[in-house]
């Protein structure tokens, strides 16, 4: 069985960088194809980021990523991620 996670930056990636839109996301979810945000971005400035844009529109929902929600949704995450990254080791040599 062959089972498959998207590991990505969202921003101009799985949600377009102008208006946001989310059908992307929707089609990997409605395949149930799992999402995990992944960014390079500080802890310190994702929270300036988002409380700029909650400044700048305070009906908007700001993304802050943060591990410890993927791993309350899926407990063994980093188990499973790290047996995918050894396993491809295996196979590709």
């Amino acid at each position: 069985m062959t089972w498959w996670v998207v590991l990505t930056d969202l921003d101009g990636t799985l949600l377009d960088h102008d208006s946001y839109d989310w059908r992307l996301v929707q089609a990997l979810q409605a395949i149930n194809i799992p999402i995990i945000a992944v960014t390079s971005k500080t802890a310190a400035r994702n929270v300036m980021t988002a409380g700029q844009e909650f400044l700048e529109n305070p009906m908007a929902t700001p993304f802050m990523p943060s591990w410890s929600r993927v791993q309350s949704a899926i407990p063994d995450i980093l188990e499973q991620v790290f047996d995918a990254v050894e396993l491809d080791n295996q196979e590709m040599g």
